[in-house]
């Protein structure tokens, strides 16, 4: 499976851990949203542009704001 994914501003605790929601799509159109918690970037890589990147959030969707950590395993 293949998916492109978006960092929304919104970040909740899950286990003790702060995640981010990111939303996304599968290659097929199949829209998910997942919680992260870490992103690690290849030691060898310039990770300048991945770093700059990653201060860009969106708002969430009314869906994602919708999920209640609670409801999260």
């Amino acid at each position: 499976m293949k998916a492109t994914v978006e960092s929304t501003i919104k970040k909740v605790n899950l286990n003790g851990l702060e995640t981010r929601i990111w939303e996304g799509h599968t290659d097929k159109g199949v829209p998910f949203v997942m919680f992260v918690a870490l992103v690690r970037v290849e030691c060898t890589a310039d990770d300048r542009e991945f770093e700059r990147d990653l201060t860009q959030h969106k708002a969430p969707s009314p869906e994602a704001s919708a999920i209640s950590p609670r409801m999260i395993l």
